[in-house]
């Protein structure tokens, strides 16, 4: 099991370096919307 988990983290360790995790989560999840699309939340005082 542990070999598995090492493997996993691996796989997405070297999508987010790559830049393909989103398009990946999209293509499994093509309803999922973010909260704020990469904007930057306002903050109120």
């Amino acid at each position: 099991m542990e070999q598995m988990d090492r493997t996993a983290f691996l796989d997405v360790r070297v999508a987010v370096l790559n830049k393909t995790l989103t398009g990946s989560f999209r293509r499994l999840y093509p309803d999922f919307q973010p909260d704020n699309e990469n904007h930057p939340a306002r903050m109120s005082a």
